[in-house]
């Protein structure tokens, strides 16, 4: 199903590229197996954390519908409140029936492949699903912001998917004035208030977006998408994670990470490089630790990461780019979108990167470096962060 997203990350199937004699097709609006009716609130604090209510009506209208909501979840941080406002199902013909409580289920997240997380998911599960069959929600949650953060920004992303959108309606209101920007929006209605503190958004008529027979390595480069904020420059977002990064940077670097740099002080720079980004695979491993805090983009302090023996990209990404301003070679972190596909840039906020990296100058040349790669080709940059943009943060904390 399409999803509302406060983050990206954001592929969806599509006829990008076709191979091995396969040719997408667009599906016909009659073959979806889902219509969908939503209805979206988000209010923007002026602490930086959101307030949302959804509600979601779902009609099956085919078979194969009924498979797609046999669960839905919800998955929410820890420090975050969720809340089921209202659940229940019609029959056809029938009266709606609220959900039982016995089938809304809260529990544990489970944790990422390479990670601690604490997030916690809520389910529910209608019972006698069929052809015809109407389910309908409300929740509500509090996202609380993020350490750092002090401005918003919100993401809606609408990808190919099995639903029919029959109905989508969403207002954002804020405490200071919102900002948008919008790709491929042509099919829904956007008005600003005259304060510009409220932003509605209505979808123009139904619409049925979906390929069949698409090749499994497929994605679209382009979707309908808005993006909304409370500024639209980087600095605004990024300035303090840029300060506080510089802080850690300002640290001595811990033994281990000082010896590997020593070992390799009389090689050339880019054996150099070479020689470090071998030192954080053969002692670090990939791995987000999110039990202590929320730390959100914020990475431990270098001695912490030494400590743990692992680290996500943005830990690894600041401790290589210690290293290597260590060895006199200009190093600097940056924040990047990876993937297959990379979105152009609407708005430079902090839902748009969802990875730490590091540019470096080797022999008068830019290298761009993920210490997350066990790939490493000295000169190389990696497909998945190949062609798009970057928001490098330079030794005086600008972006």
């Amino acid at each position: 199903m399409y999803r509302f997203s406060f983050h990206c990350p954001l592929l969806a199937l599509s006829l990008g590229l076709v191979s091995h004699g396969v040719s997408a097709a667009l599906q016909p609006m009659a073959e979806a197996p889902l219509a969908s009716d939503t209805e979206l609130h988000c209010h923007f604090n002026r602490d930086a954390s959101t307030d949302c209510t959804t509600t979601q009506h779902y009609t099956i209208l085919k078979p194969n519908g009924r498979e797609m909501l046999s669960r839905i979840d919800f998955d929410y941080s820890e420090g975050d409140t969720f809340e089921v406002i209202s659940a229940q199902s019609t029959q056809p013909g029938a009266k709606p029936v609220a959900l039982d409580a016995a089938q809304i289920d809260t529990r544990t997240a489970p944790n990422p492949d390479q990670g601690f997380s604490r997030y916690k998911q809520t389910s529910l599960a209608f019972p006698n699903l069929r052809v015809g069959t109407q389910i309908r929600y409300t929740v509500r949650e509090r996202r609380a912001a993020k350490p750092l953060v002090t401005q918003f920004h919100y993401a809606i992303m609408f990808g190919p998917s099995a639903f029919r959108r029959d109905h989508v309606k969403a207002r954002f209101t804020a405490e200071r004035p919102i900002q948008w920007r919008s790709e491929l929006f042509d099919g829904f209605k956007v008005t600003a208030s005259a304060n510009g503190k409220t932003l509605d958004v209505v979808q123009k008529k139904p619409t049925y977006l979906n390929y069949i027979n698409e090749s499994s390595s497929a994605a679209l480069q382009r979707i309908p998408r808005l993006e909304v904020g409370s500024a639209l420059e980087r600095q605004a977002y990024f300035g303090d994670f840029a300060q506080r990064y510089n802080q850690i940077l300002g640290a001595n670097l811990p033994a281990q990470a000082a010896a590997a740099v020593a070992a390799a002080r009389n090689l050339a720079p880019a054996q150099q490089v070479e020689a470090l980004m071998q030192h954080i695979n053969d002692h670090y491993r990939y791995l987000g630790d999110w039990r202590a805090t929320e730390r959100g983009y914020v990475p431990f302090n270098l001695a912490e990461i030494e400590q743990h023996g692992y680290g996500d990209c943005k830990d690894l990404a600041i401790l290589l780019t210690a290293m290597l301003k260590a060895s006199g070679i200009k190093a600097e972190t940056a924040w990047v979108s990876r993937g297959d596909v990379a979105f152009s840039l609407l708005i430079p906020g902090t839902n748009a990167a969802n990875h730490a990296i590091v540019r470096a100058e080797v022999d008068g040349q830019v290298w761009w470096l993920d210490p997350t790669n066990p790939v490493f080709a000295p000169g190389q940059t990696m497909p998945d962060i190949q062609d798009r943009w970057v928001l490098v943060n330079d030794a005086q904390g600008q972006v």
